[in-house]
């Protein structure tokens, strides 16, 4: 099979290229800049939509796999040009390309395209964002599906895992303020079930085996808090606690609304592959562990 992922430096392309380097599938990464010597790697920033087209129409792909977006959820309050394009017009793009090769099309959304009064949407539940960014996914999600049958999202939500990029999440965040002894102040809310990019690369795989059409939900078996993350960071990596402050959510001051009660069912995802969904601190020690071997 021949597999094209549009992105490369992004925790859940890297979780992909793990995945898929043990399998004989042939893979062909696109990134606005070379991080590999290897040969199947090819440069095309991801607004180019000629370049794209070229790339894409030349390898032939049999799939392809979409790790771009515009993940700053603030910066989406004001960047709205930015945001609509990496979310919502590029999946747009790139599944109108599949369509004309008859490829299969994966893309991934996230559980902020609900209100999050709720709280563990499941694939069926009615959308409602309650910020910029949240629309812009969602109407990635409307037009990704509208323009071509055999696409696939998969939506995510506190995404974390292993990059050796560079790029930051809640978890990092959290590990490097502890380790350097600074206090740090987490809302005891905005809860969610994070979702390990472990886990995301090998459903996404799974969904491309089966040839899965749709939208699927990936998460972690637990449901927390922000803090009770930050607690259970602190634990795995043998860190001060004492050095996490709790506060309400009224106190943390951001730019954009964010859902209160967010986080995804995953049960339909776990039924339709037989999969088992790791724990958020099962996740922690498979990267502690990763990190330590690297």
């Amino acid at each position: 099979m021949k597999i094209a992922i549009i992105g490369g430096t992004g925790k859940v392309a890297y979780a992909l290229e793990t995945q898929l380097s043990k399998t004989d599938h042939e893979v062909l990464y696109i990134s606005r800049k070379k991080y590999s010597e290897n040969d199947n790697h090819r440069i095309a920033d991801a607004t180019n939509k000629k370049a794209l087209k070229d790339i894409i129409y030349e390898f032939k792909p049999n799939t392809v796999i979409n790790t771009v977006a515009y993940n700053d959820v603030d910066g989406a309050e004001e960047n709205h040009s930015e945001s609509m394009m990496l979310n919502a017009h590029l999946p747009e793009f790139l599944a109108s390309l599949c369509k004309v090769l008859d490829s299969h099309f994966i893309t991934y959304s996230t559980d902020y395209i609900f209100d999050g009064k709720k709280g563990l949407y499941q694939e069926e539940d009615l959308p409602n964002p309650i910020n910029y960014y949240g629309k812009t996914k969602l109407t990635g999600e409307n037009m990704t599906r509208v323009t071509w049958e055999k696409s696939t999202v998969i939506r995510t939500n506190v995404v974390f895992g292993s990059n050796p990029y560079g790029h930051t999440d809640f978890t990092k965040w959290v590990k490097n303020k502890l380790e350097n002894e600074e206090t740090i102040r987490v809302i005891n809310g905005q809860y969610g079930n994070p979702a390990y990019t472990g886990d995301i690369a090998h459903v996404t795989y799974r969904l491309m085996l089966n040839k899965s059409y749709g939208i699927f939900n990936t998460g972690s078996t637990d449901y927390l808090s922000r803090y009770e993350m930050a607690l259970i960071i602190a634990d795995v990596y043998g860190l001060d606690s004492k050095l996490i402050t709790k506060i309400p959510p009224s106190k943390l001051k951001q730019k954009a609304k964010r859902p209160e009660k967010g986080g995804l069912d995953i049960m339909k995802t776990s039924t339709h592959l037989g999969f088992d969904f790791c724990s958020f601190r099962d996740g922690l020690e498979a990267i502690k562990m990763m990190e330590k071997y690297t």
